[in-house]
């Protein structure tokens, strides 16, 4: 083979290798300024950088558009709407969007360098998979890391995860994802009717079509200065229970007996943020609702070991699940 042939091949494998398709990364804001010029900043920063950055100005009134317009980069697009919701925002975003893929960046949290690289890699390189999604930093409101995804139990691991999604035994953070956009014609866009499981609930949509990646590694900083889940804890079991609901007679829960038992494990996950709250009354309801739907499973030695401690030895529980959420304090 001759040495120019040698060298057009070289050429055009490296053409290859550099060819980056679009990634359309979507950030919904509101009223949260100072943390939304450093998510822009995370997502300017990254080593990838075939990218549009879609910011939904969710009709803040704080200095958010003003901080926002102080950005120069060609990248970003800003759009200044009348408040819709985090869901409706993103929906706002997607419809807006240019990119074959899609990623979703709460305005509180930030990118490490490689995210969107390492994440466009594995999909470029495994069509069978349609998204990824990673471990989490926990970082305080001055950017420092305060703990991390305890990766033994966090995740539910690659394929159609689905299921192990909706027993909600298991988080998958929504600024973690990246997903081709194809896949939305499928699954349609965010619910804009529920705030607090929507992430939950838009995910086990693409999971039980499609396949997702798990990416062993620390991609995203998720900040936990904000955890609205403990105080509107009454309006998250409604919303939980609505999402289940939706996925009745599905291939998700496709029997009464697979329901009870996601409803079991609802039930006592937020018996445990009651306690939290010190509202025992109803961490009791809850656990007494949890062994109803499920009474023999591997959580049941900890369920009817809470009721005999709440009725013995009260204070313990407080002391205990007053350090619940570990990371909801900076």
């Amino acid at each position: 083979m001759s040495q120019l042939v040698k060298k057009v091949l070289k050429n055009l494998l490296n053409n290859m290798n550099l060819y980056e398709p679009l990634v359309s990364i979507i950030i919904p804001a509101y009223n949260k300024s100072y943390f939304t010029t450093k998510c822009v900043e995370s997502v300017i920063n990254q080593t990838y950088k075939n990218i549009e950055i879609i910011v939904i100005n969710d009709g803040s009134t704080d200095d958010t558009e003003i901080v926002l317009s102080n950005i120069k980069d060609k990248r970003l697009k800003i759009f200044n709407i009348k408040n819709r919701g985090a869901c409706g925002a993103r929906n706002y975003g997607i419809e807006k969007s240019n990119g074959k893929y899609l990623s979703f960046l709460d305005c509180d949290d930030t990118y490490q360098l490689n995210k969107i690289y390492e994440s466009v890699k594995i999909l470029e390189n495994n069509l069978d998979f349609y998204y990824t999604y990673s471990n989490v930093n926990f970082i305080n409101s001055n950017g420092q890391i305060v703990g991390k995804t305890p990766n033994f139990f966090n995740h539910p691991g690659s394929g159609y995860i689905a299921q192990r999604l909706i027993l909600c035994d298991f988080n998958i953070t929504n600024s973690t994802l990246v997903m081709r956009k194809e896949c939305i014609k499928n699954i349609g866009l965010f619910d804009e009717n529920i705030f607090i499981p929507a992430d939950r609930e838009f995910l086990i949509r693409l999971a039980s079509k499609y396949r997702g990646y798990f990416i062993n590694s620390f991609t995203t900083n998720y900040r936990i200065i904000d955890e609205t889940i403990y105080k509107k804890v009454d309006l998250a079991f409604e919303e939980f229970v609505y999402m289940l609901k939706k996925f009745q007679n599905t291939n998700v829960i496709p029997n009464k007996k697979f329901y009870n038992i996601c409803m079991s494990n609802i039930c006592y996950n937020f018996s445990k943020i009651y306690a939290h709250n010190n509202s025992m009354s109803k961490f009791k309801e809850m656990i007494i609702k949890s062994l109803k739907y499920k009474f023999f499973d591997k959580k049941m030695i900890f369920k009817i070991g809470g009721l005999v401690v709440l009725y013995i030895f009260p204070y313990l529980l407080k002391i205990y699940f007053s350090k619940y959420n570990k990371y909801k304090y900076d």
